[in-house]
């Protein structure tokens, strides 16, 4: 895709480049946190410590240690699906209480549909329009 960033996990290692094998054996160790290819651990290691610094994984330990000790604000414990959750029984009820606005409104099922349709789809703003339009109360 042309204009696209590219990463430095996606640049080469030149060739040649060189690395201490100490660090680049505990880089692969803690890459493999993120896959279960060594080849594909060891890449990511090298570029780590190639393009970021030859000491990486010697900061990235004690520091990762340091953070465990560190209390998590209470939103650090959501992960996405938690998240998602939410969004979905929130469209859900924004979907019901729009198809009752709909219908009350113009006094029709396809109103109702469409209303239900904007709520599930814009859980957040559709009702606060219905409520801006008189929530239930039949178009003037």
């Amino acid at each position: 895709m042309a204009g696209r960033p590219t990463s430095w996990l996606m640049k080469p290692i030149p060739p040649g480049a060189r690395f201490d094998p100490y660090w680049l054996k505990i880089g692969t160790d803690v890459e493999m946190e993120h896959t279960s290819s060594r080849e594909l651990a060891e890449i990511i290691a090298k570029q780590h410590l190639h393009f970021e610094h030859p000491l990486y994984y010697a900061e990235l330990l004690p520091m990762e240690k340091r953070l465990k000790s560190i209390p998590k604000p209470a939103l650090a414990n959501f992960d996405s699906e938690d998240l998602w959750t939410v969004w979905r029984v929130l469209a859900v009820a924004s979907s019901g209480v729009c198809a009752y606005h709909g219908y009350r409104r113009n006094e029709s099922v396809g109103w109702a549909l469409a209303w239900g349709l904007f709520g599930a789809a814009m859980p957040v703003m559709a009702p606060s329009i219905a409520f801006a339009q008189g929530y239930g109360k039949p178009k003037p």
